[in-house]
């Protein structure tokens, strides 16, 4: 940048030595019209003036995050232009309802379990019809994904930084309710620089 105000220094001062009124002298061997010009030597100096500019700060590795699932904001833990470390807690919403999904969801597999095991034995014995053993591993197979599907959903109660970087914007307000994110939707939103 200070080299910039030197070298547009010297650019008005040709530019000053160009436009006086100058003697237009003759190659006598070529014929061909040639201006003299005074050849100066640059030297690098250090400043200590500020420069005041405006601007919009971007950048090419921005990470977009968002909460998995929908809930309300208990803690934001950064704010804009906060400098983060590589798995930092950014943010997290209330754990109540995603614990209880968690909690729904394992008792409806041991429930699933017993029923299983109560038709397996009843099959064995020739009380139970092969379709209802199907029909209770169906529903225990059913009931070991929404554990899992929940158990997923709570890792995700909280967000982490994936990098160390910046927070560049922060779109999330403080004990609102978010919807989950959805493809392009923006509900809860923020964005990282990394």
């Amino acid at each position: 940048m200070k080299t910039t105000k030197y070298y547009g220094a010297l650019l008005l001062i040709l530019v000053f030595f160009a436009c006086n009124s100058h003697h237009i002298v003759t190659d006598k061997i070529s014929g061909t019209d040639t201006i003299p010009v005074k050849v100066i030597n640059l030297k690098q100096q250090v400043s200590t003036d500020s420069i005041t500019v405006s601007g919009q700060f971007t950048t090419d590795d921005e990470i977009m995050l968002s909460f998995k699932s929908a809930g309300i904001i208990s803690s934001m833990n950064v704010k804009e232009g906060d400098a983060v470390k590589r798995g930092q807690l950014l943010a997290t919403i209330n754990p109540t309802e995603v614990t209880a999904q968690l909690q729904v969801a394992q008792l409806a597999n041991e429930k699933a379990h017993r029923d299983y095991q109560r038709t397996e034995n009843l099959y064995k014995d020739s009380v139970a019809t092969l379709e209802q053993l199907q029909n209770a591993k169906t529903t225990l197979d059913q009931a070991q994904q929404q554990l899992r599907l929940a158990a997923f959903n709570s890792k995700y109660a909280e967000i982490h930084a994936p990098e160390d970087g910046y927070v560049f914007t922060n779109e999330w307000d403080f004990f609102r309710e978010l919807a989950a994110s959805r493809g392009d939707q923006r509900p809860g939103m923020g964005k990282a620089a990394y």
